[in-house]
């Protein structure tokens, strides 16, 4: 799937940073200081199809694409990020539970000595 961006990418590159429109079923490449306008009407089909079909060239010109695939980036830069940080909480998760594990341990601990101190004190009258 990654070849797919970056054969996007590459072809969006190549062609001049403006949007294009679409007029029934003509779509409608504006004028730049690089490249003359152009209009292309989309010829041989069923009307309603020609104009769905302008609609979606139009729609999915390269500006449009280059914003698509920059948000795309992002998300996959942020996505690593978030990624990042959820193994450290992970870590710091298991630290934790470590600790408290080892603080249960203790207290179990400590619950059985007073246990028998109270068991032996309690025997010899000495609760004090």
């Amino acid at each position: 799937m990654t070849d797919n961006y970056a054969e996007l990418r590459a072809a969006a590159e190549k062609l001049p940073r403006v949007k294009w429109t679409k007029t029934r079923s003509t779509v409608c490449i504006p004028e730049t200081e690089d490249a003359a306008g152009k209009d292309l009407p989309i010829n041989g089909l069923d009307k309603q199809y020609a104009r769905h079909l302008a609609t979606y060239i139009a729609a999915a010109n390269p500006e449009t694409i280059r914003s698509l695939l920059a948000e795309r980036d992002a998300i996959a830069s942020e996505v690593e990020t978030l990624r990042s940080h959820n193994a450290l909480l992970r870590a710091s998760i298991a630290q934790v539970e470590a600790e408290n594990d080892r603080l249960r341990e203790a207290l179990d601990q400590l619950r059985q000595d007073a246990a028998r101190w109270m068991a032996q004190h309690q025997e010899t009258g000495d609760a004090d």
